[in-house]
């Protein structure tokens, strides 16, 4: 009898260690979050397919699932930083990883300042006017010799005119 109790009682004790894929010997550690934003009246919202980057002893990349999830595991013990980007928000969060836990991050995305900017600057050289500018110049000559010459937009029938201008728009 005492020896199936101290039998359950070491199979339960191993049980966690099984559970969570570590071991209690392990260096490593395991990182799970989610990424969301808050709007001014304090309603969360998840943000799938955030890029999500851990860095410190070693870096990795992953990204946000469908409700805003990711996971970082098997990461060496230390302390890492880490950084969600999304289209215009980003959040960056510390994070101290210790052997055999698993760390809850919660990333607040914000608004991120506009990086880009594109600079405009005129010449001081003026266009010059005078000179053909390539092979698209219709000659006076070959207008003198259409065939249509004569021939006024008006009297063109209804049902071109219609054509043309389904064609144009």
């Amino acid at each position: 009898m005492i020896r199936r109790l101290l039998t359950l009682g070491f199979a339960f004790g191993l049980l966690p260690h099984f559970a969570l894929g570590q071991t209690p010997g392990s260096a490593t550690g395991t990182i799970q979050g989610v990424v969301f934003t808050a709007d001014a009246g304090g309603k969360c919202s998840v943000l799938p397919a955030a890029k999500i980057s851990l860095d410190g002893a070693t870096h990795v990349e992953t990204e946000s699932n469908s409700e805003g999830k990711f996971v970082f595991s098997t990461i060496p013990a230390g302390s890492y930083t880490i950084t969600a980007q999304a289209p215009g928000m980003a959040a960056r969060h510390g994070v101290l990883v210790s052997r055999g836990i698993a760390s809850q991050v919660e990333l607040e995305m914000k608004l991120q300042a506009v990086a880009e900017s594109t600079t405009v600057t005129a010449s001081a050289e003026p266009a010059d006017t005078k000179e053909p500018s390539g092979t698209d110049t219709v000659g006076d000559c070959a207008v003198r010799n259409m065939p249509n010459i004569d021939e006024q937009f008006q009297s063109f029938p209804p049902s071109f005119l219609a054509s043309f201008a389904a064609r144009m728009a």
